[in-house]
């Protein structure tokens, strides 16, 4: 369970500097994190609790730090044999791809850029589901 953190100002003790644009980074960076994840072929989730105080009383956080989102990860449809090799690399490799394809919108926010990513995010899926399908029946 990776529990992630936003930090909306850094305590120098005598001095507080404000941290901007919080939200969008820890987005950003989640984002970039669960693509990895599923690039390694592990299956992730996304939980937003409501109220979510009680992790950083939990974990022990200072007062500039507060939870943004829960992220379960999972080997579990290899480990258990649901899924096999066949589901492990197509998944790598479409996640690379689908990684590689958001790069373009990282460089230079554009339309261009935004349609690329939509129609490989609209890929994507199905995709990902006939690899399961073919896993499922042939492998």
């Amino acid at each position: 369970l990776i529990a992630v953190f936003r930090q909306s100002y850094v305590d120098f003790g005598s001095t507080k500097k404000k941290n901007y644009y919080v939200s969008e980074s820890v987005g950003i960076s989640c984002g970039f994190l669960l693509a990895a994840l599923h690039s390694a072929g592990l299956a992730t989730l996304t939980h937003t609790p409501s109220p979510m105080g009680f992790l950083e009383k939990i974990l022990n956080r200072p007062k500039n730090e507060k939870a943004f989102l829960l992220i379960p990860v999972s080997l579990y449809f290899v480990v258990t044999g649901a899924l096999g090799i066949f589901y492990f690399w197509g998944a790598l490799l479409l996640g690379i791809v689908y990684l590689i394809s958001s790069i373009p919108l990282l460089k230079e926010s554009s339309i261009k850029n935004a349609k690329l990513l939509l129609r490989t995010s609209v890929a994507y899926l199905p995709l990902l589901l006939i690899i399961i399908l073919i896993d499922l029946n042939y492998y």
